[in-house]
């Protein structure tokens, strides 16, 4: 080995090392950083959409140095050595319990109960590591296919999840408000993701007017069961080229197939010019008739964008770690963030102040012991 390989990896086995030890007298109380350094360095890698490690290194060279400031290693085996043995299940349930107590501090809530239009998601978070074969590891497929089209070469491995978000309290919102958060484990079908964000949302006694619903959902188990609930739906349908459709602009009852049988749901097809000018046409299934003027007040107007309701990643933590729950934990921040963005807006709208600038201050400097000393420790009382 040559004399620079052999120093930078003494370096890299002294620096790990050290955090190892940083890591473990944290735990035991008996270290020399606070939980403030350390929530604050999560906070603020979310806030401005930047990874652990380089708000570490921000925060080291501001500090005079290593040792002055916890580094992303330090932090992220703080968090490794905490939550490692909480049960995925239990971090899922709690992150649904603090977005729901965050939404309930904007106006909506207290004022005189409205419908809601409800945006339910599936989002795909890359993995890196592994294949997926522990029990408490999440996923939706082992293989997709790569950007060629091919199922073989270089294969993308994705965490699956779900959540439900209000996109609409009589108007549409400016951010959705995420009210619920879903795991989809192994061996989990569609319906039994749905009925699991679905039991997250009854707990907030919503009026629900329509459930707009991500084309993974388009299945007859999930459409039975919303049936069986009574929820309006209305969702993406999967066209084929060999069959032969009605025009564009008409109802027609369409027969969605399944393992536990046929369904009849109402559709509606929807043709639009490309940018290449040609025709794409789309399929919409619902639970009522369809129109044009129901499908602009559920998608806006661009029919085609159908992640117009995905959640806003206001705050992105950039994190390529393959440890599952680190993965939750920094997730249930940033939810918790873009949460707190929105009723920001609000509450600068009520004293008349520019939306955005008034939100960045006031997210940076008066809610700042907020987010240290209460939002963010509150994501881990899993008691």
């Amino acid at each position: 080995m040559k004399r620079h390989q052999s120093r930078v990896k003494f370096h890299t086995k002294k620096v790990i090392g050290k955090a190892i030890a940083d890591s473990q007298s944290w735990v035991s109380g008996s270290s020399k950083y606070d939980s403030n350094q350390i929530f604050r360095t999560i906070v603020l890698s979310g806030l401005r959409k930047t990874s652990i490690e380089d708000q570490s290194a921000l925060q080291l060279e501001q500090a005079g140095g290593y040792g002055s400031s916890p580094s992303a290693d330090v932090v992220m085996k703080i968090l490794d050595l905490e939550y490692r043995n909480v049960e995925l299940r239990k971090i899922e349930r709690i992150i649904s319990h603090n977005l729901q107590k965050m939404a309930m501090l904007l106006p909506q809530f207290t004022r005189k109960k409205r419908s809601v239009i409800l945006a339910i998601d599936l989002h795909d978070e890359d993995y890196y590591g592994k294949q997926l074969i522990d029990q408490r590891e999440i996923t939706m497929f082992g293989q997709l296919k790569n950007r060629s089209g091919n199922v073989s070469g270089n294969k993308r491995r994705v965490f699956r999840y779900a959540t439900a978000a209000i996109v609409s309290f009589g108007k549409k919102l400016q951010i959705p408000i995420t009210i619920a958060f879903a795991v989809n484990y192994k061996g989990q079908t569609r319906d039994d993701v749905l009925k699991n964000i679905y039991d997250q949302i009854l707990q907030l006694n919503l009026k629900i007017e329509c459930m707009v619903i991500d084309g993974g959902f388009a299945s007859t188990g999930c459409f039975r069961f919303l049936n069986s609930q009574q929820v309006p739906f209305v969702s993406r349908g999967k066209l084929y080229k060999k069959k032969t459709y009605p025009d564009a602009d008409h109802n027609f009852v369409h027969t969605q197939l399944g393992y536990d049988g046929p369904y009849n749901v109402n559709a509606y097809i929807v043709e639009q010019r490309s940018a290449t000018g040609g025709i794409h046409r789309m399929m919409y299934l619902s639970s009522e008739t369809i129109t044009p003027k129901l499908l602009v007040k559920y998608y806006g107007k661009r029919f085609r964008i159908e992640n117009t309701y995905r959640h806003a990643r206001v705050s992105k933590i950039r994190t390529s770690t393959s440890k599952v729950h680190l993965r939750w934990v920094l997730f249930a921040v940033l939810l918790l963030l873009e949460l707190l963005w929105e009723i920001t807006r609000y509450i600068g709208k009520a004293l008349g102040a520019s939306d955005y600038n008034f939100r960045q201050k006031l997210i940076n400097l008066y809610f700042q012991d907020f987010l240290q000393e209460q939002l963010i420790p509150a994501i881990y009382q899993f008691e």
